[in-house]
């Protein structure tokens, strides 16, 4: 696959079509790795790469607004990088040009394959259904994950743990930073089971269990997809994404 460097906007020739030509190289790419309903990583890869244009572009018109001179852009903290000229100089950037002529070409087209992907993701999602196995104890923070591999009957049994962290966000004033608090959830595989006649859900659980004493009392969840798609880059993401509401 086609990828862009977080810094494809400003990085080697100042050219505008040049860079064009690279994001739809890019997107191209990404569209037909949509069709095979596979979503991770791209489709996180290109938010981010949206979300730098929009943020660009807002820096852009403030730059603008307070007759400012580009030097460069900080892709690290996403920071528009200045200087004020001078008062016999006129305000006129070439490469602010061609950054604001990429940035209003790319936008929409990104738009419309983050919506191409969401649409797949909530296609997924519809397909997706779950059902708690046995107890669930008041500390769902850690367990297991059953995922039928459709459409056959062997379930991929994931160990989770979900945590709590902290993100620092940067502002231009450091006393105004804060830490935002987000949950991430990770996943371990740990067995292949076939349900059957003689082999449910629960006797699954009862096997995990005892195999792995260290969660004696795990909240164990199985999910049945109906729709054929990766395993590895799409339903299993999206489960994840899943089991953060379940266990809010």
């Amino acid at each position: 696959m086609f990828k862009l460097s977080k810094n494809w906007l400003t990085e080697g020739i100042p050219d505008a079509e040049y860079r064009q030509y690279l994001l739809l190289a890019y997107l191209r790419d990404v569209h037909n790795i949509f069709k095979n309903k596979i979503l991770y990583p791209p489709f996180s890869e290109l938010i981010e790469h949206y979300r730098h244009l929009i943020q660009i572009k807002n820096n852009l018109q403030n730059i603008k607004y307070a007759r400012k001179e580009l030097k460069g852009i900080d892709w690290y903290n996403m920071k528009i990088l200045y200087d004020y000229p001078s008062d016999n100089s006129e305000y006129q950037s070439s490469e602010i040009d061609v950054i604001e002529k990429v940035i209003d070409f790319g936008i929409p087209k990104m738009e419309r394959e983050i919506q191409y992907g969401k649409q797949i993701f909530d296609e997924v999602e519809s397909h997706l259904k779950y059902v708690t196995v046995g107890l669930t104890p008041l500390n769902k923070n850690a367990g297991y994950i059953l995922v039928q591999n459709y459409p056959t009957p062997d379930f991929l049994v994931y160990k989770y743990e979900i945590s709590s962290l902290y993100a620092e966000v940067k502002s231009e004033s450091h006393a105004n930073q804060k830490n935002i608090p987000f949950k991430s959830l990770k996943t371990e595989y740990i067995a292949t089971y076939t349900l059957s006649i003689n082999q449910s859900l629960t006797s699954i659980k009862q096997e995990i269990v005892r195999q792995h004493p260290d969660l004696p009392n795990p909240a164990v969840y199985g999910f049945f997809p109906s729709i054929t798609a990766s395993m590895e880059y799409t339903i299993l993401p999206i489960v994840k994404r899943m089991m953060l509401k379940i266990a809010n």
